[in-house]
């Protein structure tokens, strides 16, 4: 018995300095992103008594993520910095999916030797520990999926199926749904899998009845209930952003070159091997739970493929990195004889994930997916600085909600500007999303503003994607690309639009265009002393 206690001591002090190492490891490479700060412009106008609204006064839905959403407005609430409670959060998911993790892997292992070494390598993914943080839902996302297969793949292995724990698993799914409306995909394979064992088990055809419906009903409630809210406030079942992203069969290429970029950056291409090398092996040790991880997978892959991916580095496969470790480390045991060579390929995705973390991208885009430092650079470093923007325009104009920008950098600009801002993408303008023109860009951003549409909504001030200048440069040029694509005739321009020069920090200033005039940019700019020069025809 001594022995026995000395054993689970040491696991539970391993276990201890493993995840406090992991989330230091996640403190240290924590970030922001700027698509973080539209979920904080719905939270900040929601608490302010506006509706959860981009402009006041317009509803439309260019959030994803409604609970996170929610979360965040909370914390607000509670004067809690944006921010610091989105990073507060995160760490909080990020903790709880190491916890679970290492629980799912001792369920399919019987090992807490693999449960540490599993969400060793699950924590020290790089793309995985940053995204503990970003300000977006991700890692709530996560967190949620992992905690729902902990209890389902629980189910499964014990043939034991308890309905406060079917309840429990509803609410689960229910609040992943209103996390991110795409986690239907994932529930549609937990509500299949459990319900099929909870039909198959031996008690009379009324209890299974009450345990499938334990199991559904919660959750139709809850997300029925959510879409029913969401068709009478903004119109539509979908969210805006959906409208916007819709693209054509081309993206299919994109989203799979998006996944075989992901496992070929972290060195993982060699294990895909494995199935048609090893395929006899496997297929002797079929079972339910594994059957499950792959298909949760698998229509993960389909789905993000379809999708087209993402641009931001890996963001949509870090809510499945936890099923995909947890299925290497399973091929690798049960493929190989070898404890030696077990070793050596778990060393491999350990220094993979290293490699990936000093390689990948750094400060440049790779295959249209741009790094976690390419992201966190466009907020924060003195030759893009948009957080800094925000703020300079919200003290230039003073918060005026007359004042109209447009931008495509449409986050943190919005956000510490509190001006009324038009998304030139159409993220948050439901005309755009359908009607803008698509554009080659990166994927979720295919539709772009006209330049009439920016005429018909009187937007004062053009920033477009904002490009900084020097403060010592004088040339009196501004690239058009993204003020406007579709000036079919110049005479659309307005003859007496300017260019505006606006400071941004000691060494940069933002030039934009000034198209429709307002009384308030014009004070705006007698105090401040801003250079304006008129639009030079060609």
């Amino acid at each position: 018995m001594k022995n026995v206690s000395l054993i689970l001591k040491n696991e539970k002090l391993a276990f201890g300095v493993v995840f406090i190492a992991l989330i230091c490891f996640a403190w240290i490479n924590r970030f922001i992103q700027d698509d973080a700060f539209i979920s904080f412009r719905y939270a900040a106008n929601w608490i302010h008594g506006n509706g959860l609204v981009w402009n006041p006064g317009e509803r439309v839905e260019g959030y994803t993520n409604f609970l996170w959403t929610l979360l965040i407005g909370m914390g607000m609430k509670l004067e809690i910095e944006p921010v610091t409670c989105s990073y507060l959060l995160g760490l909080f998911c990020f903790g709880i999916t190491l916890i679970l993790t290492y629980r799912l892997a001792i369920v399919m292992f019987n090992s807490p030797l693999m449960g540490l070494v599993i969400i060793l390598l699950l924590g020290t993914n790089y793309t995985f520990s940053s995204y503990a943080t970003s300000g977006m839902e991700t890692q709530l996302q996560t967190c949620l999926f992992v905690a729902s297969a902990y209890i389902a793949i629980s189910f499964i292995d014990r043939q034991v199926f308890d309905p406060l724990r079917l309840f429990g698993l509803s609410l689960l799914l229910s609040m992943a749904v209103l996390t991110r409306l795409d986690s239907a995909i994932f529930c549609l394979v937990v509500f299949i899998s459990v319900l099929y064992f909870v039909l198959k088990e031996s008690s009379s055809l009324s209890k299974k009845v009450v345990k499938s419906s334990i199991l559904l009903f919660p959750f139709l409630i809850l997300v029925g209930g959510w879409l029913i809210w969401k068709w009478s406030y903004y119109g539509y079942l979908l969210p805006n952003t959906y409208y916007a992203k819709v693209s054509s069969v081309a993206s299919l290429k994109k989203g799979v070159h998006y996944i075989y970029l992901f496992f070929f950056s972290y060195g993982l291409f060699p294990f895909l091997l494995f199935v048609p090398v090893f395929y006899k092996k496997i297929w002797i040790h079929r079972n339910a739970v594994l059957i499950v991880l792959v298909s949760l997978l698998l229509l993960w892959m389909i789905y993000v493929a379809r999708a087209g991916g993402d641009f931001m580095e890996f963001r949509f496969m870090v809510p499945v990195l936890p099923f995909i470790i947890l299925l290497l480390v399973w091929l690798i045991r049960n493929c190989i004889n070898q404890r030696e060579v077990q070793w050596i390929f778990i060393i491999w995705i350990f220094f993979s994930s290293l490699h990936h973390q000093f390689r990948f991208g750094r400060y440049i885009e790779t295959g249209g997916v741009e790094s976690i430092k390419l992201l966190e650079h466009h907020l924060i470093d003195e030759d893009e600085s948009w957080i800094q923007i925000g703020k300079v325009f919200g003290k230039v104009f003073n918060g005026n909600p007359n004042v109209t920008i447009a931008t495509t950098a449409c986050g943190a600009i919005p956000y510490y500007s509190n001006l009324r801002t038009l998304d030139m993408l159409g993220l948050n303008d439901p005309w755009i999303a359908r009607y803008g023109h698509i554009v080659n860009v990166k994927t979720g951003h295919r539709k772009m503003t006209t330049f009439s549409y920016l005429i018909d909504k009187r937007v004062n001030l053009v920033i477009g994607h904002p490009f900084m200048k020097s403060i010592e440069d004088t040339a009196k040029t501004v690239w058009f690309g993204m003020l406007y694509k579709d000036i079919e005739d110049k005479k659309l321009i307005p003859e007496n639009s300017q260019f505006l020069e606006i400071p941004i920090n000691n060494r940069y200033k933002l030039v934009v265009y000034y198209l429709t005039q307002n009384p308030i940019v014009d004070q705006a700019i007698l105090l401040n002393g801003l250079i304006a020069y008129p639009v030079f025809h060609e």
